[in-house]
């Protein structure tokens, strides 16, 4: 995400600017609170078969809910019920740094558990498997084994990114932020050989293995990362995999003006740091001189912007229902996008549903595919819609 701190102090601002306009919208949005559970900073939810506590368990029940701080929890019985605590692992020197992504897979005798976090000393993220085993406790199952999986240096600590999905055929896409700092100084979104500024998809059919998955679009390009999917990504807060047809969607956090909404595709340069959203990025550490024409032919269109005085920080979110519903970190504006239309046309108009008064740090499903928030309030809240 964009700097948190910063976003605190601007939220309060923009619901108060912004609250008439929430209240001139439809009412198509309402919420209630699906846990009581108060997490500190949730940062993730994931459901999978095998987390399932019996055959007629529906919502949440044996889902897994991360938090920031590193603690890792199974819902029984609508009780949070520790699993296991990953804070002794990962650092939060800066605020966007701890536990920022996690997503189940299906195993052979319970499920595998990829999750992504800070480390320091020196300063980076990492890719790595929880084993997860059976056992006659509570919460059903203990951790095993933890494996490293992939190590990214980071250069500050923000713009971790963190979002991870799961893709046909055991693959995992993970999105990767620029390394951070302000305007890409690095200038590493566009830099083929660096991990950061991309979207990763890797093979994890193996246990407690990533490679990258076969038909990735540079594994033969000499001097290119292999695991690479899609390049010219800011800060991908959020990925989703709509489970019909296969679309990679990613929220991506602006800089100076925009936030956007990008679908992904193999191979495919969403623009940073020659555009912000669709416009030429001219801000800080901005790149000289006009986009050479042979670069700005290749660039990809999000399909969808909004601006800052909208809201500061996309938070991506899913397919749900035929439309892609996300919102914004700091003014809890949530938009919905035809699915469709924007597959089709590449650019869709957003509806407005309504406005939450929380900061909504990442979207979940449930095992029935209903729609959820977690928010930094400590809530884990279902949307109606």
């Amino acid at each position: 995400m964009r700097c948190l701190l910063r976003v605190f102090f601007s939220s309060l601002a923009l619901w108060v600017t912004l609250g008439s306009t929430a209240s001139d919208a439809k009412p198509a949005l309402s919420w209630d609170r699906a846990l009581e559970h108060r997490f500190e900073r949730p940062i993730d939810l994931t459901v999978s078969p095998q987390l399932k506590r019996g055959r007629g368990v529906r919502g949440l029940d044996g889902a897994l809910v991360a938090e920031q701080g590193g603690r890792i929890y199974r819902v029984v019985d609508g009780r949070a019920i520790l699993l296991t605590d990953l804070s002794g692992r990962i650092s939060q020197r800066h605020n966007e740094e701890g536990l920022l992504g996690m997503v189940a897979l299906k195993g052979r005798k319970a499920p595998r558990v990829f999750v992504y976090y800070s480390v320091a000393n020196p300063r980076r993220t990492v890719l790595a498997e929880l084993t997860l085993a059976p056992d006659t406790s509570e919460v059903g199952f203990k951790v095993t084994g933890h494996a490293s999986l992939l190590e990214i240096p980071q250069p500050y600590g923000n713009h971790n990114g963190g979002g991870l999905a799961l893709g046909p055929k055991q693959t995992l896409f993970v999105g990767v932020g620029d390394g951070g700092a302000g305007g890409d100084p690095h200038h590493k979104a566009q830099d083929l050989s660096s991990y950061l500024g991309k979207i990763l998809r890797l093979d994890v059919s193996r246990p407690n293995v990533a490679s990258a998955a076969k038909g990735n679009p540079f594994i033969r390009r000499s001097g290119a990362r292999a695991e690479i999917w899609a390049y010219g990504l800011r800060n991908p807060w959020r990925i989703s995999v709509d489970p019909k047809s296969g679309e990679l969607w990613v929220g991506d956090v602006g800089q100076d003006r925009l936030e956007e909404v990008d679908l992904v595709r193999k191979g495919e340069n969403l623009g940073w740091k020659w555009r912000e959203g669709d416009e030429d990025y001219q801000g800080r550490h901005a790149l000289k001189g006009p986009i050479p024409t042979f670069i700005r032919s290749k660039l990809v269109d999000p399909v969808a912007t909004y601006s800052h005085e909208e809201g500061r920080s996309i938070t991506g979110g899913h397919v749900y229902r035929g439309r892609y519903i996300y919102a914004d970190f700091v003014s809890g504006r949530v938009w919905a996008l035809d699915r469709a239309r924007a597959q089709k046309a590449r650019k869709a108009p957003a509806q407005l549903l309504g406005q939450l008064e929380m900061n909504v740090s990442s979207f979940a499903r449930d095992h029935e595919g209903e729609l959820y928030v977690l928010s930094f309030d400590g809530g884990v809240y279902r949307l109606k819609l």
